[in-house]
């Protein structure tokens, strides 16, 4: 899979993967091309823990290092093929998230900033926020929504954020449906008191 000056190669097995390595190493020869192989890495993906992969990968003669997450046009992809390891650096104008994961954050935050000021675990959250300045990670995340929301507003109709924004999902399925981005935000401006703000 080629991308700009990007290559990936996946295969079933580790000399399959090693061979499209080779092959890309002879183009990069032919054209007289370099490649950056301290930024290259090798993943694999659902390993076996009972049987794991010893194999070492090679771009010529230099070893490609095995990673257990790598960074690919701004997706985190992790070994274990969850979204966890993204998620937890995914832009909150878009991002819900589900409540394990926004509960562990706010859980981490909280340590940290406690940590930072050397207070008891039962110190009032509100209070360590507020001797440090900060916010909770979940108005943080609703403020970013809110502020794309109204980005949304001045963009032109054939701009496809906005087409997405506004598109009629009538077709949905049967049984628990997914969270909707705009729902979420219509939850968050039922949050906000507006009544008081517009005073």
């Amino acid at each position: 899979m080629l991308f700009a000056d990007d290559f990936v190669g996946m295969s079933d097995t580790p000399e399959g993967l090693q061979l499209q390595i080779d092959a890309a190493k002879k183009f990069t020869d032919k054209w007289r091309l370099s490649a950056n192989v301290q930024k290259s890495a090798v993943m694999v993906c659902n390993e076996n823990k009972e049987e794991p992969v010893e194999h070492r990968w090679k771009w010529g003669i230099e070893e490609i290092a095995v990673v257990d997450q790598y960074t690919y046009l701004g997706v985190e992809i992790a070994k274990d093929c969850s979204w966890n390891a993204h998620m937890s650096k995914s832009t909150p104008e878009v991002w819900e998230g589900n409540k394990k994961v926004v509960k562990e954050l706010e859980a981490a935050q909280m340590k940290a900033a406690k940590t930072i000021l050397g207070c008891s675990r039962r110190t009032s959250n509100a209070a360590v926020r507020a001797e440090l300045g900060i916010q909770s990670l979940r108005s943080g995340r609703d403020a970013r929504k809110l502020t794309w929301q109204y980005r949304m507003c001045g963009m032109g109709e054939e701009r496809l954020p906005r087409i997405v924004w506004e598109a009629k999902w009538a077709n949905k399925k049967r049984g628990r449906q997914p969270t909707e981005w705009v729902t979420v935000v219509e939850d968050i401006w039922k949050g906000l008191d507006t009544t008081k703000m517009k005073r």
